[in-house]
């Protein structure tokens, strides 16, 4: 079966944000080229490339003319065989690393911590970055934080964005360290917090007399109260 995703990314439907590829140029993150193509291409014919670089898109704002990193042809998810990514190893080491630190078990949390930024590494680049290793997937008893786990998972987790999201919605948008409510270009705040749902569609609104009315995106879940 050939990848659902394919003809999203063979579109440049998919580009990275500013927030999240500065975040890998500036870690020299090794995974960097299995989540981005530095080439956009022409939808009608793939053989046809231009040059675009690894840019990110300021988050937080509509369509513009100016090209991005799109997931391509040529990363480990925009393949036509490439696998669609549900469930993972490093997911689970993540989560585990997770409930350790808050159940006080440091030494399991930097463990887990540690074995899911390799297992990141090898299932997308096929072998170990000792260089990258060494920094963000050498923690201890001592070291570990919940910032280091949740910014950690937050790279890992690529393609799987609403699990990010929900992650972000869970830390009251602590983590990733350093993300923001974007900025007009006269640098006022979009927004006077982060979004926290998806609203309901016009057609439910239309068509489902139970659907809820007069709720906003800045409203919470249930388990968000």
């Amino acid at each position: 079966m050939l990848n659902p995703w394919n003809r999203l990314y063979l579109n440049n439907l998919t580009v990275a944000s500013k927030y999240f590829m500065d975040m890998m140029v500036d870690n020299d993150d090794p995974r960097l080229e299995a989540y981005w193509d530095d080439e956009r291409y022409d939808a009608s014919d793939p053989s046809l490339k231009s040059f675009v670089g690894f840019v990110g898109k300021p988050n937080g704002f509509g369509t513009d003319n100016a090209s991005y990193a799109p997931v391509g042809l040529d990363t480990y998810f925009g393949k036509p065989e490439s696998p669609v990514v549900l469930i993972t190893c490093h997911e689970a080491l993540f989560i585990e690393a997770e409930a350790a630190f808050r159940a006080g078990d440091a030494d399991r949390a930097a463990t887990a911590l540690n074995t899911a930024v390799k297992e990141s590494i090898l299932k997308y680049m096929g072998a170990a970055d000792p260089v990258y290793e060494g920094t963000f997937a050498s923690e201890t008893a001592g070291s570990v934080t919940m910032e280091k786990i949740m910014n950690e998972k937050y790279k890992g987790m690529f393609i799987q964005e609403i699990e990010s999201w929900t992650d972000q919605r869970r830390h009251d948008f602590q983590f990733p360290t350093g993300i923001e409510i974007p900025k007009f270009a006269d640098g006022s705040p979009v927004a006077t917090e982060f979004v926290r749902r998806l609203i309901t569609t016009q057609s439910e609104l239309t068509n489902n007399t139970n659907a809820p009315k007069g709720i906003t995106q800045f409203d919470r879940v249930w388990w968000d109260k």
